[in-house]
């Protein structure tokens, strides 16, 4: 597997924040568009057999990766007895807890073992959001409803980090898709404008590869694999997903939830080969057998020891 480092310039808002298995699923579909239904039906079958062509990390703030879900790999601000100095431990410590970002020097640092102080740690720029007042259209009438303003929240994460990991064999292919992806738009909303990012030229970076790695770390949403550790810290979501393309405008547009681990979960134990983990989630969709959930992750060595 190659690894690489793309740098993305929000060009407009978007309604969804860059996900890695959303990202999955659009460029699944551009691939069968530009490919055919075979091909993609082939690419399918590489990921059940194990053979996984390539993988996306969520999209981070620039220069940032996540927090560890877990381990000890932090210096805590200590009780001095003094009234005063545990007042502002405590406010550390609710500062602390709320990180969601650690930088990469910082990240490198820890998946090589060693204890970083948290309350020293900066956090990323905030997102900025904003509203859009629009009008609902009646769909048999095709005019504009009374009484029918909503609104429409939108965010602007300005540039972003995405890493891929990708089979040599299809870097090119990969690519090509990706550039198409992010020009067109991402997400809900992508026909009006939304979701466009400019994207730099891929940066190959190596694997991240401490010296004896205990544990591995996910960069992305994953559903884990049955032959994954369990001794692991993690914290979980909920996806309710959503059909694509042709299927996204059917009489039922959604999959069933999904219980997906967040970028940052760790799992002692050793770490896969390929840098790959989590599976590929089958039976998703109520009326379409052949649907399927990406659930694989960027999984990043590290040297952690377990609390």
């Amino acid at each position: 597997m190659l690894s690489y480092r793309v740098r993305l310039k929000q060009l407009s808002g978007s309604r969804f924040p860059l996900h890695s298995d959303t990202l999955w699923g659009q460029l699944c579909w551009l691939y069968r568009d530009g490919y055919g239904e075979s091909s993609l039906a082939e690419m399918l079958s590489d990921c059940r057999c194990g053979n996984i062509p390539f993988c996306f990390s969520d999209g981070f703030p620039a220069g940032y990766l996540p927090i560890p879900a877990g381990g000890a790999f932090s210096e805590l601000p200590v009780h001095s007895g003094d009234k005063k100095a545990e007042i502002e431990r405590m406010n550390q410590i609710k500062a602390i807890k709320r990180l969601q970002y650690l930088s990469v020097e910082q990240f490198e640092r820890v998946i090589n073992g060693e204890r970083i102080d948290l309350a020293a740690q900066g956090a990323p720029p905030d997102i900025e959001f904003s509203t859009q007042t629009h009008n609902s259209i009646d769909r048999i009438t095709n005019t504009v409803t009374d009484s029918s303003l909503y609104q429409e929240t939108l965010q602007y994460a300005g540039e972003m980090d995405l890493y891929v990991y990708v089979r040599d064999d299809f870097e090119d292919i990969l690519f090509i898709c990706l550039e198409q992806l992010f020009s067109h738009g991402f997400g809900g909303g992508a026909s009006r404008g939304l979701g466009a990012f400019e994207c730099s030229k891929p940066e190959e970076i190596p694997f991240f590869q401490p010296a004896s790695p205990n544990c591995y770390i996910t960069l992305s949403r994953c559903t884990p694999a049955k032959d994954m550790p369990l001794a692991s810290r993690y914290k979980t979501t909920v996806k309710f997903g959503k059909h694509g393309q042709e299927r996204s405008k059917q009489d039922q547009p959604y999959k069933k939830a999904a219980v997906q681990f967040e970028p940052g979960a760790v799992f002692w134990g050793t770490p896969p080969p390929d840098g790959i983990c989590g599976t590929l989630i089958e039976g998703i969709s109520y009326h379409y057998p052949d649907t399927v959930q990406c659930g694989y992750s960027i999984a990043v060595s590290a040297r952690i020891d377990l609390l």
